[in-house]
């Protein structure tokens, strides 16, 4: 399996930190002045530096069509008869955001589904595809990644940024990081098989949530989940971290480093993974896009492989075909996935 094409289109508001403390000040307008230089200290210690987000004239669907469009634009030969959109975020919620796009790009005879593993759903759509071509299904396989998180009523803005107390910040600080765009990658069943290391937790299944806006009628008997309303983002970083850690370590004795030339990583925090990547002796293959673009959910590994390709690297190194590549996911659920393969 081979990439055949990709795109990504970001928000094109790029947001620095103190554009984030900013809105607290309007959003928390009784916030005290220490919690404010204390954020501030925090988002610079993770390696955040700004964040892309999309500006009020750019709607997440437009966004999201333009990544498509540009893919299949540099796409010689057949077109995807599968779509899979594999976000966090949804264009609609029925029939499906891939139906969605299907209709909207002409692939009307396309297979389209939805899949949702937070962080790690471009991991697992892409194990999916390899799956349908080992059957000879499809021939090529196009997966959407479309993240919005900043779209008021989704859960993020502007409920973490209100009335933001002392208390809040164990499980509200990493909103403060989210970014925003839309990636499309086309696969295609040529080259040699991708390989996947997968572990899971659900024990830490309410470290990191969205509940919907109706969950108290569901009544989840997790006090954490929704912990500030119901609807409303809650992430417990340092519970996250420290599964992530540990997780991914244990991955690593079965994963094959010999001749690395890039590491793709999620884009939770800078400092972690670059901390990470030097303990498993991979920091100089290491390539972050936390400090310019943020954590873009779903789609930090596509946007990595974008920055790889445009050489937006340590060194300005470009992925070429052939170079050995890692990727690494710690996603809440808790999802740890570690994928090499040949560009």
């Amino acid at each position: 399996m081979q990439i055949a094409a990709l795109a990504v289109v970001h928000g094109s508001n790029s947001v620095p930190n103190q554009g984030v403390l900013d809105l607290l000040g309007i959003h928390s307008p009784l916030i005290e002045p220490r919690l404010h230089e204390v954020i501030g200290r925090l988002l610079q210690r993770t390696g955040a530096e700004t964040r892309r987000w999309r500006k009020p004239d750019e709607t997440p669907l437009d966004l999201t069509l333009r990544a498509c469009r540009q893919a299949l634009d540099t796409l010689g030969g057949d077109r995807p008869t599968m779509l899979i959109c594999a976000s966090v975020f949804e264009l609609v919620r029925e029939p499906s955001s891939a139906s969605l796009l299907a209709q909207l790009l002409g692939l009307l005879h396309a297979d389209t589904f939805d899949i949702k593993i937070a962080c790690a759903g471009w991991m697992r759509a892409v194990e999916i595809a390899q799956q349908y071509f080992a059957t000879g299904y499809c021939g090529r396989i196009m997966i959407v990644n479309p993240e919005f998180p900043m779209t008021p009523g989704f859960g993020v803005f502007p409920n973490v940024f209100t009335g933001l107390e002392v208390r809040h910040l164990e499980h509200r600080l990493p909103g403060f990081t989210l970014g925003e765009c839309a990636a499309a990658t086309i696969l295609e069943s040529a080259g040699p098989p991708w390989k996947f290391h997968w572990r899971t937790d659900n024990s830490q299944c309410d470290a990191c949530t969205i509940p919907a806006p109706w969950h108290g009628l569901l009544d989840i008997p997790i006090e954490t989940i929704g912990h500030d309303a119901p609807g409303t983002f809650t992430s417990y970083a340092s519970r996250l971290y420290d599964h992530a850690h540990a997780n991914m370590l244990a991955l690593m004795p079965d994963v094959n480093t010999d001749g690395v030339d890039f590491v793709f990583t999620h884009g939770s925090s800078d400092r972690d993974w670059r901390n990470f990547t030097v303990e498993v002796d991979l920091g100089n293959q290491y390539v972050s896009v936390y400090p310019k673009y943020g954590n873009q959910v779903s789609a930090c590994i596509p946007v990595a492989i974008d920055c790889g390709l445009q050489g937006e690297t340590p060194g300005s190194r470009k992925l070429v075909r052939g170079n050995k590549v890692l990727a690494m996911v710690a996603s809440a659920g808790m999802v740890f996935c570690i994928v090499e393969f040949e560009y």
